[in-house]
């Protein structure tokens, strides 16, 4: 069923690009184009996200470790919203605290999906003021070579009622703020999903008004023996 959708939105898609590309187009017809476009674009987004959610309820997702190198992936993830949080007027920073170990291992691929998501709905939901981001890496008891990444998004958004706390992870669930926004109530809990299938979990403080912290904590597992203090990524980044 996967391949079956995937495969002739992408055509869509593709075949948009191409148009799109084409000279002579007039000014309607280039945002006709882009219209479909955009739309395609929305509709193969909700259908990934609604197949992983089915995967994750049947129990079909695996996990794959990857070792990869800590600081520079941490900072790539930052790096692909400072664009949009300029064009938004957002201040956007991002700190890392304490020895962050120079290669980890865990599945690189889900961890770089939750915190795409965590920022982006940061991104999402602030209208102005700033996003931070801050992570740490801490040892755990014992000699296993697991230690626990710790990262944070805290925005200054509209803030989540306390009866709304556990809801923002239901799927196909919204709060007033999701629903103006668009969107399909599957991006957090896919998220916590991933996390807790990891050996983690993601939580949330939040005060109506004011923003909101997300918290991911997850164990991973240290491919090195050395850690840093000067290696990319425990420094302070601002935009």
């Amino acid at each position: 069923m996967s391949h079956e959708i995937r495969t002739p939105i992408n055509a869509i898609l593709g075949f948009t690009q191409l148009m799109q590309q084409e000279p002579g187009l007039t000014q309607d017809q280039q945002q006709s184009l882009l219209a479909i476009r955009r739309s395609g674009e929305h509709l193969l987004a909700v259908i990934n996200e609604i197949l992983e959610m089915s995967k994750l309820e049947a129990t079909k997702i695996e996990l794959y470790q990857d070792e990869f190198a800590l600081p520079e992936f941490l900072q790539e993830v930052c790096f692909l919203f400072v664009a949009q949080m300029k064009e938004k007027g957002l201040r956007f920073s991002w700190s890392g605290s304490g020895e962050i170990p120079s290669r980890i291992r865990t599945d690189k691929q889900k961890l770089s999906q939750i915190m795409i998501n965590l920022l982006g709905n940061a991104l999402k939901f602030t209208a102005g003021g700033a996003v931070e981001v801050a992570y740490a890496v801490k040892k755990l008891p014992g000699d296993s070579g697991t230690m626990q990444l710790v990262w944070e998004v805290r925005d200054e958004g509209p803030g989540i009622d306390a009866g709304d706390m556990e809801v923002i992870f239901s799927p196909f669930t919204q709060v007033d703020a999701g629903r103006k926004s668009g969107g399909t109530g599957l991006g957090l809990a896919i998220s916590r999903e991933y996390a807790r299938l990891m050996g983690g979990d993601i939580t949330v403080i939040s005060q109506v008004g004011t923003g909101s912290t997300f918290r991911l904590e997850i164990p991973v597992q240290s491919a090195v023996g050395d850690v840093g203090e000067d290696r990319p990524g425990n420094g302070n980044k601002e935009s």
